[in-house]
């Protein structure tokens, strides 16, 4: 596990805008529907889908992840979030 740092700016809260980066790498901008663990360093989010072929009658149908990690908190190249303007640990 990394050593998590003091982060108290970098909590997220439902509702906040975060970047998150997918399982296959692909960045994109994200929607907090929950967080948890220690400074809230663990959220669900959804964005959404880039894919063209995820089209409803509601229009583009949204992606969820949940579970992701702070980026600080993950060494998987995928799967994490960041608040825009923060500096990597």
């Amino acid at each position: 596990m990394l050593e998590t740092k003091d982060r108290a700016q970098d909590v997220a809260v439902t509702g906040d805008s975060v970047f998150v980066v997918d399982e296959y790498g692909k960045l994109h901008n994200g929607l907090v529907t929950n967080g948890w663990g220690a400074v809230r360093s663990c959220l669900n989010v959804i964005f959404v889908s880039e894919d063209k072929t995820k089209v409803d009658q509601y229009g583009t149908q949204l992606e969820r992840l949940s579970s992701c990690s702070h980026r600080d908190d993950t060494e998987a190249p995928g799967r994490y979030w960041f608040k825009s303007g923060e500096k990597k640990a």
